[in-house]
C-alpha cells in the first residue's frame, strides 16, 4: 500500500532511510543487523556478545579486520536525539575499546550525520582506538540498498527487492 503503481509497475518509496531512523524493532534486531552489516564489509570473525540481553562487558561485537580487534556498538534509539545525546552514547561506548583489550572501534547509528559531527565523533575516538569506523543512517542505507545488503534489508526492514535489484543481485 505505500508503493504507487506507475505504467503497471511499482515504484519503490524510500523506506529504507525512514525505517532505520524511526526504527521499531528494538535493540536485539539492530545488534544483529549490525552485525550483518560488519559481515558484509569484510569483517572477520563477528561475534555477537549478547543480543538478547545480559552484561556485555561495553561490547555489542567483537570482529576483526585483518590483524586488528574491534569492538562494535549499535545506538538505534526510536525518536530523534541531539547530537549531544549521539555523542554521550559514543563516549561510553568508546570505553570498550580499553576494557576489552582491541584497537578498533566500530559504532553504528540510526541517525544522519553532518560531516562535522562525524568527524567530531572519529576526533574524538583517536586517543583510544587506532581506528574507528562510523556507520551513520545515510551509510547505512547505502549499504542496505546495494545487492549485498537487500538480503539484510529484507530480515531486519522487511523492504523486499524491486525487480532491478533482483537483477543486479543475480548478474
Amino acid at each position: 500500500d505505500a508503493l504507487p503503481i506507475l505504467e503497471n509497475r511499482l515504484v519503490p518509496q524510500p523506506q529504507t532511510e525512514l525505517i532505520l531512523r524511526e526504527w521499531r524493532f528494538g535493540q536485539t534486531q539492530a545488534e544483529r543487523l549490525c552485525a550483518g552489516i560488519l559481515s558484509i564489509e569484510g569483517f572477520s570473525a563477528v561475534d555477537p556478545q549478547h543480543p538478547l540481553g545480559g552484561r556485555d562487558g561495553l561490547k555489542d561485537v567483537r570482529c576483526r579486520r585483518g590483524l586488528t580487534e574491534f569492538v562494535a556498538a549499535a545506538y538505534f534509539p526510536t525518536s530523534k536525539p541531539r547530537f549531544r545525546q549521539i555523542r554521550e552514547k559514543f563516549a561510553g561506548d568508546l570505553k570498550g575499546v580499553e576494557a576489552n583489550n582491541c584497537r578498533g572501534f566500530v559504532f553504528f547509528v540510526n541517525q544522519n550525520l553532518r560531516i562535522g559531527q562525524r568527524k567530531e565523533l572519529v576526533g574524538l575516538a583517536s586517543a583510544k582506538a587506532e581506528v574507528t569506523e562510523l556507520y551513520h543512517a545515510e551509510r547505512l542505507r547505502n549499504i542496505l540498498d546495494s545487492p549485498r545488503g537487500c538480503g539484510l534489508r529484507l530480515e531486519y526492514l522487511r523492504i523486499a527487492m524491486t525487480e532491478e535489484e533482483q537483477i543486479a543481485f543475480w548478474s
